[in-house]
């Protein structure tokens, strides 16, 4: 889009791309902004006295920032001046990624990214990135010049998370005036849907105010975290599926759909009327009892029925409560309720 700009004419633009995946190991942030430098390098984009300009959505802001202040000498030595467009970068942490590292480690994952951007005032690697950076930008040494994009709605990730995946205290942290970008989400506020959208507006100025020439347009994308996010509680719920039917050691580990009927007795020629769908029991969720002898399975069939709702249309999460661990009374079915929740993050 910014090619369409006739003003902008000459202007250079680069792109970096990273990966950030939920699978993503130990491969961290410094990491990225190692990358980031060798790959300037290699394409020779760093040139002395020019304007390098950032272009940065969500985690791709700190990754620029840790760059920039790692490399401070060179640029300073080169006579750089900066630019940071900063789109619902989450400069303080997100709670968001408390959440991920959480479910990484139901399964036993390590996910270095998110676990530096942990909203957390023990969080020491991204804490000292803030301090190094204001007091880089404060001394003046490095011409940094910079926006601030908010995003205004929470994504609905599944009925789990209901909050913005960067709320404003964290994502308008360095520069004056931020601008909330109206009915924008995490995603959104990142697809402008024309030359007309405010997000590639203020871009556009934000450009044309620094030096007008010998400027370079950085964007720094990553792979999307929503959607892995997603992902990554179907495997869960399917592993505790495979666990339970991993107790029929007898039997290969293959799951036959039911057959369930409101009559006390059924077989395979039960009437179609008495016969009730797993798919009737998540879309018309209410009180049930199912019965059935014991070894029949019923344990599989509960995994089975929370992890087809959480893939079902409404998207809905259910939750496995053992009444053996469970007493008649409220207070002990919230704690174990929160218990369950607590595995998710």
């Amino acid at each position: 889009m910014l090619a369409q700009e006739t003003e902008l004419n000459g202007l250079g633009v680069y792109t970096f791309t990273y990966n950030t995946s939920i699978f993503s190991g130990n491969y961290n942030l410094s990491d990225v902004a190692d990358a980031l430098k060798e790959h300037l390098r290699l394409d020779d984009v760093l040139k002395e006295g020019k304007c390098l300009i950032f272009v940065c959505h969500s985690m791709g802001g700190i990754v620029a920032r840790k760059y920039i202040v790692d490399r401070q000498a060179d640029l300073i030595s080169l006579n750089v001046s900066i630019g940071l467009f900063l789109v619902a970068s989450p400069s303080l942490g997100s709670e968001y990624a408390n959440w991920i590292t959480s479910l990484a480690k139901i399964l036993n994952l390590k996910n270095a990214q998110a676990d530096a951007l942990r909203f957390s005032q023990h969080n020491v690697w991204l804490n000292d990135l803030d301090r190094n950076f204001q007091n880089l930008k404060e001394a003046k040494d490095l011409t940094i010049n910079g926006k601030e994009l908010i995003e205004d709605k929470a994504i609905m990730l599944k009925r789990i998370w209901r909050k913005q995946i960067v709320e404003p205290f964290s994502g308008a942290k360095y520069f004056g005036e931020p601008f909330k970008v109206p009915n924008s989400d995490h995603s959104t506020i990142a697809k402008p849907d024309n030359r007309e959208a405010i997000q590639h507006r203020l871009l556009c100025r934000f450009i044309n105010e620094l030096t007008p020439q010998n400027r370079e347009i950085i964007e720094i994308s990553y792979t999307k975290i929503d959607n892995e996010a997603i992902d990554f509680v179907d495997r869960y719920l399917t592993k505790k599926l495979d666990d339970a039917l991993s107790s029929f050691t007898s039997q290969p580990r293959v799951w036959a759909e039911p057959i369930l009927s409101k009559s006390a007795e059924t077989d395979l020629d039960a009437e179609s009327a008495d016969k009730v769908t797993l798919s009737d029991l998540i879309s018309e969720p209410k009180s049930r009892i199912i019965k059935a002898p014991p070894q029949f399975g019923l344990t599989c069939l509960s995994h089975y029925i929370i992890r087809e709702a959480w893939r079902s249309k409404d998207s809905n999460l259910w939750l496995y409560l053992d009444t053996n661990d469970l007493k008649p009374h409220t207070n002990t079915i919230e704690k174990a309720v929160n218990a369950e929740l607590g595995q998710l993050g």
